[in-house]
C-alpha cells in the first residue's frame, strides 16, 4: 500500500471517529484535547488536527478555542456528520403493518424529517423478541416495540434504551379477550386459549387471564387467532380491537387493559442499543413525536393513503 493511501486511510478513520463522537454531543459541549483524541484512537496528533479541520471546513461543526478552558462545540450539523461516517443508511424494524394503526405509524416514521434528509428504511418483523434480537445482532439500527415489552426486556438486562415514546394507543388499540362462543364471558377450565410466545405483551396478558385456570395454551401467531376462533379451533384468545372491530364477524369481547399499568401495552416506543449513542442522538433530534402521531391519526381516519 502506498504511503499516501495509508495516510488517507488514517485521516478517513479519524474523521469517522470524530464525526460519530460529535454526533453524541450538544452545542456548547466541551471536547477533548487533540492529545487526548490521539491517545484514545491510537493515531497521531497531526491526523486528529487534519480531521478536525476537515469537519470544520465542511461546516459540520464549529469550534471555539478558549485557551486553558478548552475547546467547545458552538455548532453541530448532525446530518453532515452522519454523511461522513461509515453509516450509509438507517434501518428500523417494526411489527408487520396489518392494522391501520401500524400502517399509520410506519407512514409517520417514513415521512419524518430525518427520513426526508437521510436514507432511512423500515423492515417488518413479527414478535417483539425477534425484533429485539435482530437489533442486538446489528441487523437494524432501531426497533419499534410496545413500552411494556421494552421495559420488560430492559428489566431482564437487555442492553437497549427507550429513546422515543409515542403515547397511549400509538402501538395498538385496547386489548380484548375474544371468545368464539357468543355465550362465553370468562375463561373456564378446559378452554383452548391462543398465545403468541414471540409477543411478551401477549404472553403477560394471557397468563394473567388464565391464572389458576386449567386451560390448554396453544402457541400460534396472533395474526391467525381470528381465523382459529372463527373455525372453532380456539375457545378464546387475546386480540386488539384493531383486529376485531370493523370485521364481518361479531365476536364476544371483553376489554382487559386494566390488567396492565398505564396503557404501556398500547404505547409505541423506539429502542436502540445502549452503545449506539450517535444513532440515539440523531433519531431523537429528527423524529418529531407530534408529526408522527398526526400522520398516524390521518391514516387511521382514512384521510391519508399509507405510504411506507
Amino acid at each position: 500500500m502506498e504511503i499516501r493511501e495509508k495516510l488517507l486511510n488514517k485521516n478517513a478513520l479519524m474523521i469517522n471517529y470524530l464525526a460519530k463522537e460529535f454526533m453524541t454531543k450538544d452545542e456548547g459541549d466541551r471536547i477533548m484535547t487533540v492529545a487526548d483524541y490521539a491517545e484514545k484512537y491510537y493515531l497521531g496528533r497531526g491526523t486528529v488536527q487534519s480531521a478536525l479541520k476537515f469537519l470544520c471546513d465542511l461546516d459540520a461543526v464549529s469550534l471555539d478555542k478558549r485557551g486553558h478552558l478548552g475547546t467547545y462545540l458552538t455548532k453541530i450539523d448532525y446530518l453532515k456528520l452522519l454523511k461522513v461516517t461509515d453509516i450509509n443508511f438507517i434501518v428500523g424494524v417494526m411489527p408487520l403493518p396489518y392494522t391501520k394503526r401500524y400502517e399509520g405509524l410506519a407512514t409517520g416514521l417514513n415521512h419524518s424529517e430525518f427520513a426526508k434528509k437521510f436514507a432511512m428504511n423500515l423492515a417488518y418483523m413479527r414478535g417483539a423478541i425477534n425484533r429485539l434480537e435482530s437489533l442486538l445482532q446489528n441487523r437494524y439500527d432501531f426497533a419499534v416495540l410496545s413500552k411494556l415489552a421494552a421495559k420488560h426486556y430492559i428489566g431482564e438486562g437487555y442492553p437497549v434504551e427507550i429513546i422515543l415514546s409515542f403515547g397511549k394507543n400509538s402501538f395498538v388499540g385496547n386489548h380484548a379477550l375474544v371468545f368464539s362462543n357468543g355465550k362465553s364471558h370468562t375463561i373456564e377450565d378446559g378452554m383452548r386459549v391462543g398465545v403468541d410466545s414471540t409477543s411478551i405483551d401477549h404472553v403477560i396478558i394471557t397468563k394473567k387471564l388464565t391464572k389458576e385456570k386449567k386451560v390448554e395454551l396453544l402457541d400460534m401467531p396472533y395474526n391467525v387467532m381470528r381465523a382459529k376462533l372463527f373455525e372453532g379451533e380456539l375457545d378464546a384468545g387475546v386480540m386488539t380491537l384493531d383486529e376485531v372491530q370493523g370485521k364481518d364477524i361479531n365476536f364476544n369481547t371483553k376489554i382487559v387493559d386494566e390488567l396492565l399499568p398505564q396503557g404501556e401495552n398500547t404505547e409505541a416506543v423506539i429502542v436502540v442499543k445502549r452503545d449506539k449513542k450517535e444513532i440515539q442522538k440523531i433519531l431523537e433530534k429528527y423524529i418529531v413525536k407530534a408529526d408522527v402521531l398526526r400522520i398516524q391519526e390521518q391514516v387511521v381516519a382514512h384521510q391519508m393513503v399509507p405510504n411506507y
